[in-house]
């Protein structure tokens, strides 16, 4: 029998050499009004692609760190779909995340951070990290859940979603100390130099 092979094409690869993974690996997130974010200039004199920021752009107005939420990857997922509603068109960004087994720790949590508004750094399989939401248009908080039956599961969703003006933009890094200074200018800086 005689099988025929498919043509291979150059310049077509997997992101980053690698099998293109589903799902989400860490999700990071920070109370919008505590959040400054420069949106990309295509005019900027930074050789970036458009939808990419690095952390010259993101400005915490507080002294904060991120919410760090443990996330399992078969159940976190992100999706944008590019809409039109009466506006124009908008991108519906959302979150999607299982917790499994509902508990009090988890229920006390999404009570008391039911009405916060959220701007998230998550990081995918593959390695990308996206900015999702910004101190402008930032995620709420949605969930849904309950005590499975027989079969069923025992969790809650959440969602985190809004809808944007632009993607999700690609920045540099997740980790606080790569995107916010931690310390403070030193004005005793100078020139002059002492032989």
């Amino acid at each position: 029998m005689f099988i025929k092979t498919l043509p291979v094409y150059t310049g077509l690869t997997t992101a980053e050499g690698e099998a293109n993974a589903a799902g989400i690996n860490r999700l990071r997130l920070i109370p919008a009004e505590l959040l400054t974010v420069a949106l990309p200039d295509p005019n900027s004199e930074f050789d970036l692609p458009d939808l990419y920021i690095d952390s010259r752009s993101i400005f915490l107005n507080d002294a904060t760190d991120f919410v760090d939420i443990d996330v399992i990857p078969e159940y976190a997922s992100y999706s944008e779909d590019l809409v039109e509603d009466a506006n124009g068109e908008v991108y519906q960004c959302s979150i999607q995340l299982a917790i499994p087994k509902d508990r009090p720790d988890v229920t006390a949590w999404i009570h008391r951070n039911r009405q916060k508004r959220w701007v998230a750094l998550i990081r995918d399989r593959n390695g990308f990290i996206r900015l999702v939401g910004t101190d402008q248009q930032p995620l709420q908080l949605s969930v849904k859940g309950g005590l499975g039956a027989k079969n069923g599961r025992n969790g809650r969703t959440l969602a985190l979603s809004t809808n944007a003006i632009m993607p999700s933009l690609y920045v540099d890094s997740i980790e606080s100390v790569d995107l916010f200074a931690t310390t403070e200018f030193d004005f005793s800086f100078s020139h002059e130099f002492n032989t």
